[in-house]
């Protein structure tokens, strides 16, 4: 029954990433025509509300098909599965970083790694409204060493899972 749950929350999470993508979508048709609807405002006053739902949904789910599978693989090491799952699915998002950013910079007509990146990072929540802003270190050239690093969390993450069993 566990394995059931998370195979159905591991659902829910990407099917709401269809629906982030839509919103995003939609937005940026509405733009490209001149239109602000009601409906997407919202989100094309700070495209935020979307995408951070949106990222944590994607990797989310991604995290809680690992977790369900390495349930299976050693249902009596929680802690380790669950480890495992965070720095690979973690991992998988920190190395697209370089990526992620910079095809954004492209779009907004600035470089690739763009040297004057804002150090502070922007977490908001589209059904209370809030957002938040913290400090980031991941910005410029670091995304690419970070890149790095989400590889070797990745093969930790691997080596983890497999390590005594």
């Amino acid at each position: 029954m566990e394995t059931v749950i998370y195979i159905i929350l591991s659902i829910l999470l990407i099917a709401s990433t269809h629906i982030w993508s839509a919103i995003k979508s939609g937005c940026f048709y509405s733009v490209s025509r001149g239109q602000k609807p009601d409906m997407l405002k919202k989100y094309i006053n700070n495209l935020h509300y979307v995408q951070t739902p949106f990222w944590y949904s994607l990797f989310g789910a991604f995290g809680v098909i690992l977790f369900a599978l390495f349930r299976l693989m050693h249902p009596d090491d929680i802690w380790t599965n669950l480890a495992s799952a965070y720095l690979i699915a973690q991992g998988t998002s920190t190395m697209a970083g370089p990526f992620y950013q910079g095809f954004i910079n492209v779009g907004c007509g600035l470089p690739f790694i763009d040297p004057n990146e804002k150090k502070e990072v922007e977490l908001a929540n589209p059904v209370s409204g809030k957002t938040r802003w913290f400090k980031k270190f991941w910005y410029g050239k670091n995304r690419i060493y970070l890149a790095f690093v989400g590889l070797i969390m990745i093969v930790l993450g691997i080596i983890l899972i497999f390590q005594n069993h």
